[in-house]
């Protein structure tokens, strides 16, 4: 009798546990302090408000060490950057990150002229505050990530620098002459820390910008001013979806971008976002520092569970209708061409791997580096000058492509395309020229000289190159559906980035949240018959009726099947297939390789 009161004791005494347990998680996160910022909404550019957590607290640990909190924070950060281009007066495209450093206790605002004057191709809008911390002063920098018109034109611009792409290289040093400005114009002295963040180009520059304020000090240069102190670990540096834009020199191993000399830096990146693979690592093309992967299929084995997460913060969002559904799971492997379906090779249709694919055939058809500059760099920064110079966010690369692929699947223009594919495949270039300007021309463009129509072919050139390649179609065959562009162009909307980010902070969401990663896994399984993957006990891929089924991104192989999968799991696979054999690769962007961790 007493024994079993005894545990009953323990039961009550663990349920209380647990219940004061999760009341003072719960309390924790409820009194934590938020306040409102406000960005702009990426379709209307109307101001949208948002909850920020921000603490002082959170430069006290180095920067080298990943911080969620203020991840989220730099998030808000970077997207109060974005200027309000709905409004003619660019004098006021600045209101929203200065109304978030005054709200934060930021002061000694500065913003340079590009900030508050119409973009332009060359142009790099920076935005600086400051506030005293104990012994140090912490300067924030936001840049402009988005509503920048004829700006975006220069994330096609490579150039010849041999150590950056030219046209993030030419924003970073607006960037660092501005900091150098603000610091001399203020007289700030003794030491400092940095705070700053950027999204989308913005990010890229950022990821630059401190990359070179690393790079002075390991040459042990202070490039800022004489007049003040910092270390690495004092340069807190978050970028959001940004292309890569450092030239890594992959013969020097003494000093590697992604080494320790740069573990201060992070780039959060969303694998199925078409813009963090420019510029291409096929030329080299690298990011200073940390890539961390948001949460996905091929990442995370909880990934449902966060997504869910995800959609719901965005469906919370004052602007949710703008921001719209979460699409990225909706990309199927097919064209709106149905003759040329054939059955897709991929079993959970992963548009990372598929965009890895494409990203290396397009690589493939231009050449190099050089190749790109001389033949491909001049026409595509012309093209969206002219694009961009007076967009509005409504005016996207989103709808030009929409445009595009609606007259290709059109009956009129679908049966020429056909015909020119079966029989006169000579004539596809002229005909994709008259859609491509076509589609151009109905976005207001004028595009009738014969520059114009000399540097559309020039694109499209390499287009039709791939597509009259070995498995050409069905390389380009998820572009042309005008439901995956949309889908495809979803992945960059910056809501979705904010929502990503803050369901992975206790400070907005409770329960077991997702973490972000660098690596992932690569099965690859060399058989002919059947078999079932086992993980945690359960099954991740089966047959069905001798169709594989799975949980998992899969592709089919010539020999076999390539399984993506979250690093770091114990599986194991079932086979009557004596002879089958399986190579399990680790793919880690701090390394930049794939490496072959396990095979039998």
């Amino acid at each position: 009798m007493k024994s079993s009161f005894k545990s009953l004791n323990k039961k009550i005494l663990f349920i209380l546990l647990a219940f004061t347990s999760i009341f003072i998680t719960s309390c924790s996160r409820s009194n934590k302090n938020s306040q409102k910022i406000n960005f702009a909404s990426y379709k209307t550019a109307n101001p949208v408000p948002y909850d920020i957590y921000f603490e002082e607290s959170y430069f006290d640990n180095p920067a080298s060490e990943y911080n969620p909190h203020l991840a989220s924070a730099s998030a808000c950060l970077a997207l109060a950057g974005f200027s309000s281009i709905a409004n003619t007066d660019y004098e006021k495209t600045d209101t929203n990150i200065h109304y978030f450093f005054d709200t934060l206790g930021f002061d000694k605002y500065q913003c340079n002229t590009y900030g508050i004057s119409k973009p332009t191709p060359d142009s790099f809008g920076v935005y600086i505050a400051s506030k005293k911390i104990n012994d140090y002063t912490l300067i924030g920098i936001g840049v402009r990530g988005a509503g920048y018109q004829s700006e975006w034109a220069s994330n096609f611009k490579l150039g010849n620098n041999p150590d950056f792409a030219q046209g993030f290289f030419e924003a970073s040093e607006i960037y660092l002459n501005f900091l150098k400005e603000y610091i001399n114009s203020n007289e700030i002295k003794g030491k400092i820390k940095i705070w700053t963040s950027g999204y989308s180009r913005g990010g890229a520059t950022v990821n630059i910008a401190a990359g070179r304020i690393d790079d002075g000090l390991i040459k042990n240069e202070n490039i800022l001013s004489n007049n003040v102190t910092y270390t690495k670990d004092d340069i807190y540096a978050y970028s959001f979806e940004p292309p890569a834009g450092k030239i890594c020199k992959l013969d020097n191993n003494e000093i590697f971008e992604k080494g320790e000399n740069y573990s201060n830096i992070y780039s959060i990146l969303n694998l199925n976002d078409v813009v963090p693979f420019v510029a291409p690592f096929n030329f080299n093309f690298i990011r200073y520092g940390n890539d961390l992967f948001l949460p996905d299929i091929i990442t995370t084995i909880d990934y449902k569970d966060h997504i869910n997460r995800v959609k719901n913060r965005m469906s919370n969002l004052a602007n949710s209708n703008d921001a719209g559904e979460y699409l990225i799971d909706t990309v199927v492997d097919e064209s709106s061409f149905k003759i040329f379906n054939s059955p897709s090779k991929y079993t959970n249709f992963s548009l990372y791997v598929y965009l890895n694919k494409f990203i290396d055939k397009l690589c493939e058809k231009i050449g190099s580096k050089k190749e790109y500059v001389d033949k491909l760099q001049h026409p595509l920064t012309e093209l969206f000058s002219l694009l961009y110079y007076n967009s509005t966010p409504k005016d996207s690369l989103i709808t030009l492509a929409i445009n595009i692929a609606s007259k290709i699947v059109a009956v009129d223009l679908n049966q020429i395309v056909l015909f020119d594919l079966q029989n006169n495949r000579s004539k596809l270039l002229d005909d994709f020229n008259i859609i491509f300007h076509s589609a151009i021309i109905s976005l207001g463009l004028d595009l009738d000289s014969k520059d114009a129509t000399t540097f559309i072919k020039t694109i499209l050139s390499v287009f039709v190159e791939i597509l009259l390649s070995n498995e050409g179609f069905q390389t380009l065959r998820p572009f042309i559906n005008v439901k995956n562009i949309k889908a495809i162009g979803s992945a960059h909307i910056p809501e979705l980035l904010l929502s990503h980010i803050t369901s992975l902070d206790d400070y907005y969401e409770g329960g077991n949240l997702s973490k972000l990663t660098s690596s992932f896994n690569k099965l690859v399984i060399k058989t002919d018959k059947n078999f079932e993957l086992i993980i945690n006990n359960q099954r991740y891929a089966w047959f069905n009726n001798n169709i594989l089924e799975s949980k998992l991104a899969c592709i089919k192989d010539n020999d076999g099947y390539t399984i993506y999968l979250p690093a770091d799991l114990e599986f194991k696979i079932n086979s009557n297939d004596n002879n089958l054999n399986y190579y399990l690769y680790n793919h880690n962007n701090k390394y930049l390789n794939e490496t072959l961790i396990k095979s039998q």
